[in-house]
């Protein structure tokens, strides 16, 4: 039997009832998620809350970031170091559209900087874009492709703050970290190349 809303507003407290079965949706208003009223397990920072299917929706892991907020430790060498920060895991058998905002200084002009994308994910396909600015020239000076990790791009720079930026895309196939190199692009004796504050990684997963 159904029960009318006027039947289950006569049901006394504690009283067992039997409700049939129904596909029939019980009322048309929606539900508004506000606060910590609504919580849900196992999600990590960036899950977005999307359609699934044509059916169906759920929490998808769409955007991984990285944000840098105090100066790293100066690279006094042309040896590609890790960046700690400016670091992600990627998923195996994955899509990414990524891009890297990188504010740096360098404290001698002939050192300059270099800078590289690297990490422990597999890799079955990736290009990027790595573009170096000189801030006191108000110049491009380098441009170029790249499609391997470990791959650098270099330039000689101003003394002081400048610029650089990656964009691109990578196809993984097994998960791993996935991350920025720097690193002198000439040896020499100044303090040293450093990725500054504000600097940022941010990753896209597209399929």
């Amino acid at each position: 039997m159904a029960y009318t809303e006027q039947d289950i507003r006569r049901i006394a407290w504690g009283t067992h009832v039997d409700f049939p079965t129904t596909t029939t949706p019980h009322h048309a208003q929606s539900h508004t998620l506000t606060g910590s009223d609504h919580t849900a397990a196992s999600l990590t920072a960036g899950d977005i809350f999307e359609a699934t299917s044509a059916t169906a929706f759920g929490f998808v892991g769409r955007i991984l970031k990285a944000y840098r907020t105090a100066d790293g430790t100066a690279v006094t060498n042309t040896t590609l170091t890790n960046d700690p920060v400016l670091t992600l895991t990627l998923a195996a058998s994955s899509n990414y559209d990524f891009k890297i905002l990188g504010f740096s200084s360098n404290a001698g002009a002939a050192e300059g900087i270099k800078v590289a994308l690297s990490g422990t994910v597999g890799v079955t396909h990736l290009k990027a874009q790595i573009y170096i600015y000189d801030d006191t020239l108000n110049t491009l000076v380098a441009f170029a492709r790249v499609t391997a990790l470990g791959s650098s791009v270099g330039a000689g720079l101003s003394s002081g703050d400048n610029f650089f930026e990656i964009r691109g895309s990578i196809e993984t196939s097994t998960t791993g970290t996935f991350l920025l190199q720097s690193a002198q692009n000439a040896a020499g004796a100044s303090a040293g190349v450093t990725v500054q504050r504000a600097s940022s990684l941010i990753a896209l997963r597209v399929s």
